[in-house]
């Protein structure tokens, strides 16, 4: 039989023991519950000492928790797939922690964080955009449009290298915009690095 261990989603302030119901990850129907020290909870349910795998199924199970708790309190969240072996390994995070996890859920009080993913849906629309505002990408198109056969594996490659350019200043453009119209209504903005279009 394996070994049992207590998965973390949260830390919220409660000095009283709450059960949310058997929303544990896994599927198993684990009882979602706090475990406290002090006026310090840290939400947990039993799981295997496994390594979950990060799925669509995982991460939801995980984000249900955390937002359960959240209709309630506020929190500090654990990143996905923390476990502990021990409930003495928890009391112990939150003892030698207490004022750290205290002075974050102060200045987490009445704010979210959310996470933001923008994409363009045409692609074809921004590069015809790319191709008509950049001469330079507009006339080396055009003479290989001209010359298909002659033109060289280096040439086409050359063609490539400054459309992508074009394109990643494109999109540095738009995502500053995007984050100068959220910026008064954040605390803080942090800009992930992107990935694709």
């Amino acid at each position: 039989m394996y070994n049992e261990g207590k998965y973390l989603y949260c830390i919220i302030e409660d000095a009283y023991e709450r059960n949310f119901g058997p929303l544990g990850i896994g599927g198993r129907g684990d009882d979602v519950h706090t475990l406290c020290y002090r006026d310090l909870a840290c939400v947990i349910s039993s799981t295997p000492m496994t390594k979950y795998e990060i799925s669509r199924k995982n991460l939801i199970g995980h984000e249900k928790v955390v937002e359960k708790v959240m209709e309630d309190y506020t929190v500090l969240p654990f990143r996905f797939c923390t476990i502990a072996t021990s409930i003495e390994e928890i009391r112990n995070l939150l003892m030698k922690r207490y004022q750290e996890f205290k002075n974050l859920l102060r200045s987490m009080d009445n704010k979210v964080e959310l996470g933001l993913k923008v994409f363009w849906k045409d692609m074809d629309s921004i590069f015809k955009e790319i191709v008509e505002s950049n001469q330079t990408i507009k006339s080396l198109r055009n003479k290989m449009i001209r010359n298909i056969k002659s033109y060289k594996v280096d040439e086409k490659a050359g063609l490539g290298k400054t459309v992508k350019e074009a394109l990643d200043a494109k999109k540095a453009e738009e995502t500053e915009e995007i984050i100068d119209a959220l910026r008064p209504i954040c605390t803080d903005i942090r800009n992930n690095k992107a990935i694709g279009d």
